[in-house]
């Protein structure tokens, strides 16, 4: 007997094939919207950005949503290595769900950093010492940004990215039954986004902290991405990327 021909027959499996045969396609599709959103954004009037900025105050919720937007942007490509990893380690029946258990773990972490980051910012900002001088760092290029991605920089060359960067793409044991599968994932997402926060994180906080166009934040992810594939070649363009920006805005300050 065929057992191709038997496959085709079996009701569902054509459903059942969609899901597994390109997991990480789901999360292309994610990172594709939440690009498809910011330059929408980009290609609307300034004069619309303005006026939404001051029509009301940006609520905790909005914060949230556009630093998850930010993450889902850039990190999501990164993230194929470990939906295919749960192909190859799950009963096919219980790969949707798995997936969205690492979805959801690995969403969490980010929400808990994006938290703690908002928090910090409305902390700083009350501060009548601080306020005077923290909008510059957003708005103005000060010194403070040539030191930032110098720094980011420094950290990209160090053994702590290196080892976070080659633990990216790493697995672990997981459950085979249903439930057990499920807490696994959720776990799974959640070590893989301390991962991606452990060698990308120290890069997104400069983007934040200096401000940063929509080119940069897709050449910065492009480079993440090249780099995550090239493994387990190492490859020193993102430090090269952070000593340019450094000198580039050291350069603006002093011009």
């Amino acid at each position: 007997m065929n057992y191709a021909k038997t496959q085709r027959q079996v009701p569902g499996a054509g459903l059942s094939g969609v899901y597994t045969l390109k997991p990480h396609w789901y999360l292309l599709a994610v990172s594709i919207l939440c690009w498809l959103y910011y330059f929408y954004v980009w290609l609307q009037p300034m004069d619309s950005h303005h006026h939404h900025h001051h029509a009301h105050q940006v609520s905790f919720t909005e914060q949230q949503i556009t630093w998850l937007m930010m993450v889902y942007a850039m990190m999501l490509p990164m993230l194929s290595g470990a939906v295919n990893f749960i192909r190859e380690m799950l009963p096919r029946y219980v790969h949707p769900y798995a997936w969205l258990a690492v979805f959801i773990g690995y969403s969490a972490l980010w929400w808990l950093v994006g938290a703690l980051l908002i928090a910090v910012g409305v902390l700083l900002s009350s501060a009548v010492w601080i306020a005077e001088y923290w909008p510059a760092w957003i708005k103005e290029t000060t010194p403070f940004s040539g030191l930032i991605w110098l720094g980011a920089a420094l950290y990209c060359q160090s053994g702590m990215r290196k080892s976070a960067v080659y633990a990216c793409t790493a697995g672990q044991p997981l459950a085979i039954d249903f439930w057990g599968a499920m807490r696994g994932s959720v776990k799974f997402g959640w070590y893989k986004a301390q991962r991606c926060f452990a060698s990308c994180g120290v890069i997104m906080l400069a983007m934040m902290l200096t401000g940063h166009s929509l080119g940069l934040m897709l050449a910065v992810t492009c480079l993440l991405l090249y780099e995550r594939i090239k493994l387990p070649k190492r490859t020193s363009l993102v430090s090269a990327m952070c000593y340019t920006l450094a000198l580039f805005y050291t350069g603006m300050w002093l011009i």
